[in-house]
C-alpha cells in the first residue's frame, strides 16, 4: 500500500511540473514580434549581405569602471533627498577630489595665455566647482540614472548620463526673482581624462530637454554659461567658408537622393540617401522601420526631381542604422567613401528634413562612432574633402551628432561588384511589410493570463482589467512581461486613448508619470515601471520588474 501511495505523490508531482513547465514556456515564446522582429527582418535577407557592427575602442573592464565612475560623479554631484548640512559638505569635498588640477603653465608674456595648456588648465577651475554650485542651487533631484553612453578620443573619455524626470527649480519667464519647480530630463556630458592609470574629472556640461521620445536610448541635452569652445581647437571649423559648403553641394548633389515613404493619409518619414554605388543608395534603418510600420509604398527622387524606381532593399543593419537600397536602373555613381577623419576636423553635412539644408560640424570624437557638434537637428551625410565618411545613428536627441562610420559597408560594395547588378539578390518593401508588419488573416483568440503569473505580479491584473479590448499575446522574457491587445475599432479610438482608463488607475495608485506623447507613455513606482505604446492595431504594454 505504502509502494502505490509512494508511485502516486510522484506522478502527481510529475503531472504539476509538466503543466508548469509548459505553462512558463508558452509564456516565454507566444510573442516573437515584440521581442525580435528587428532580428527577424534582418535574417530575410541573403547571409552573403550582412553588415559587420564595428567594435568599441574602449575595453569592456575600463567602459564598466567609467560607467561606475559616472554614476559616483553623479551622486557625488547631485546627492540625495533629505541629506544633511554634513553631508552635502563631505559630498562636495569628495567631488572636488575628482577634478583633474594640472599645474597651470608659466606665463611669460600675454601670448601664453591663449595656449592650449592654459585652456586646459581654465576649463578644468571653472567647470567642476561651478556646475556643482549651478545644479544644487537649482535644487536638482533625481531617482533614476538611465542610460549611460561612453566613447573616447586621444585626449578624453566622454560619458553622456541620462537622468529621466528629474524636478528642479526654473526661473520665472515674467518674473526673475521668481523659481517655479520643474519635471523634465536631464543629461550630464562628464570629461574623463587618464593620468597616471587614474582617470580624472576634467570639463562636464549639462542639458534638459522635456521629450523623452526613447526612455533608454535616447540622451538630452540645463544650459550653463560654460561652453565648448575653450574645450576644442575651432581652426579647422573656422576654415570652412560658405563658398567650401556651395562646392561641396555642387560636387556631390548628383549622388544625392530624397527618399520618402507615403500612406493614404500623409507623409510617414523621410531621409536623405546617396549613391554609394551605381545603382545602391544607402540610407538609414529608422526611416525603413518607421515606413514599414506605417506607410504603404516608397518613392526616390534625385534634387531635380526625377523619381526612380525601387528595385528593391539589399541588407540592413540596425546597429549601424545602415540601409541598402536597389534601383531598377543601373544610374552611375561617383561617391568616394573615405572614413579617416581626425579629432577636431572640420566637416560639411548635407541634410534633408522637408527640404536641403547644408552646413558645417566639428568632430569632436572620432572612433568607431563618429561624435560632432551639430548645427541643426536632422543631419544625415557628412563629407570631407568631397568625400563621404558617415551616415547619422540612433543617437539623434543628443547635444552631439552621432555617426556610424562607412568602413562597415566597404566589405558588401565589394561583394556586390563581383555580382551582375540584376542578381544581387532584394526583399520588395511589400514583402517585408506583409510578413512583419500586416495583421495575418487569421484572427487572433482572445487569451487570459495564467493565475500563476497575476498572483505573481499583481499589477498584470490592474492593466487587464483597465485595456478594454482582448489581450491577444502576452510573453516573459527575465524581469520584462510583455502584453499585446488587439485595437479592432482603431478607427474611433486610438491605442492611447484606451490605455487612458489604464493611466488613472496608475497615477491613483501613485505611479509617476515619466512620459506621456501621442505613441508612447511611461509610468513608474518603486517596484515597476510600465510601458504603453502603438504599433499598428495594437495596443502593447511592457510591464519592467524593477
Amino acid at each position: 500500500m505504502k509502494k502505490l501511495l509512494f508511485v502516486f505523490i510522484i506522478l502527481l508531482i510529475t503531472v504539476v511540473l509538466i503543466i508548469n513547465y509548459s505553462d512558463s514556456n508558452l509564456i516565454v515564446n507566444t510573442d516573437k514580434i515584440n521581442l525580435s522582429k528587428d532580428r527577424l527582418i534582418s535574417l530575410s535577407f541573403n547571409k552573403n549581405y550582412k553588415i559587420s557592427t564595428p567594435k568599441n575602442d574602449i575595453n569592456s573592464k575600463e567602459e564598466t569602471y567609467l560607467k561606475n565612475l559616472s554614476k559616483k560623479v553623479t551622486y557625488l554631484l547631485l546627492g540625495t533627498t533629505n541629506e544633511t548640512e554634513e553631508e552635502y559638505y563631505e559630498r562636495h569635498k569628495e567631488y572636488l577630489k575628482l577634478k583633474y588640477s594640472p599645474e597651470v603653465p608659466k606665463i611669460n608674456n600675454e601670448l601664453d595665455k591663449s595656449s592650449r595648456e592654459y585652456k586646459m588648465k581654465q576649463v578644468s577651475s571653472i567647470s567642476i566647482p561651478g556646475m556643482f554650485l549651478s545644479l544644487n542651487n537649482l535644487d536638482t533631484k533625481y531617482s533614476t540614472i538611465g542610460n549611460i553612453n561612453i566613447t573616447n578620443n586621444s585626449k578624453y573619455y566622454l560619458s553622456q548620463v541620462t537622468l529621466p524626470s528629474i524636478t528642479m527649480l526654473e526661473e520665472d519667464g515674467n518674473n526673475p526673482k521668481k523659481f517655479n519647480k520643474i519635471n523634465t530630463n536631464l543629461i550630464i556630458n562628464y570629461y574623463f581624462v587618464k593620468d597616471n592609470n587614474k582617470y580624472y574629472l576634467y570639463y562636464l556640461n549639462a542639458y534638459t530637454k522635456n521629450d523623452l521620445s526613447n526612455h533608454t536610448d535616447s540622451t538630452f541635452a540645463i544650459k550653463t554659461e560654460i561652453k565648448d569652445n575653450s574645450l576644442y581647437d575651432y581652426s579647422k571649423y573656422n576654415k570652412i567658408t560658405t563658398k567650401d559648403i556651395d562646392n561641396t553641394y555642387n560636387s556631390n548633389k548628383n549622388n544625392i537622393f530624397i527618399i520618402e515613404s507615403f500612406n493614404v493619409h500623409k507623409k510617414v518619414s523621410s531621409s536623405i540617401g546617396v549613391l554609394v554605388d551605381d545603382g545602391i543608395i544607402l540610407t538609414t534603418y529608422d526611416f525603413l522601420n518607421n515606413s514599414l510600420k506605417e506607410a504603404n509604398n516608397i518613392t526616390i527622387k534625385d534634387l531635380n526631381n526625377k523619381y526612380y524606381d525601387l528595385d528593391g532593399i539589399i541588407t540592413i543593419s540596425k546597429e549601424n542604422n545602415i540601409v541598402l537600397l536597389k534601383l531598377k536602373d543601373k544610374i552611375k555613381s561617383n561617391t568616394i567613401i573615405n572614413s579617416n577623419l581626425e579629432l577636431e576636423d572640420g566637416i560639411i553635412n548635407i541634410t534633408y528634413n522637408d527640404q536641403i539644408s547644408k552646413n558645417k560640424s566639428l568632430v569632436i570624437s572620432n572612433t568607431n562612432i563618429i561624435k560632432t557638434i551639430e548645427k541643426d537637428d536632422h543631419s544625415t551625410l557628412i563629407y570631407k574633402d568631397n568625400k563621404l565618411v558617415g551616415i547619422t545613428n540612433y543617437n539623434n536627441e543628443s547635444i552631439y551628432k552621432e555617426y556610424t562610420k562607412l568602413d562597415s559597408i566597404t566589405d558588401i560594395l565589394k561583394v556586390l561588384n563581383k555580382t551582375k547588378f540584376n542578381d544581387i539578390d532584394t526583399k520588395s518593401f511589400n514583402y517585408l511589410k506583409e510578413k512583419f508588419y500586416l495583421e495575418k488573416s487569421t484572427n487572433y483568440k482572445e487569451k487570459h493570463l495564467p493565475k500563476k503569473l497575476t498572483n505573481k505580479y499583481k499589477v498584470l491584473s490592474t492593466i487587464n482589467n483597465n485595456i478594454s479590448i482582448p489581450l491577444v499575446n502576452y510573453s516573459k522574457v527575465g524581469n520584462n512581461i510583455s502584453l499585446r491587445f488587439n485595437n479592432k475599432i482603431n478607427n474611433y479610438f486610438t491605442n492611447i486613448e484606451i490605455s487612458k482608463s489604464l493611466e488613472a488607475k496608475l497615477l491613483k495608485m501613485k505611479y509617476k508619470q515619466i512620459l506621456d506623447t501621442d505613441n508612447k507613455c511611461i509610468y513608474e513606482n518603486n517596484k515597476y515601471r510600465i510601458i504603453t505604446y502603438s504599433e499598428l492595431n495594437y495596443l502593447i504594454v511592457m510591464v519592467v520588474i524593477i
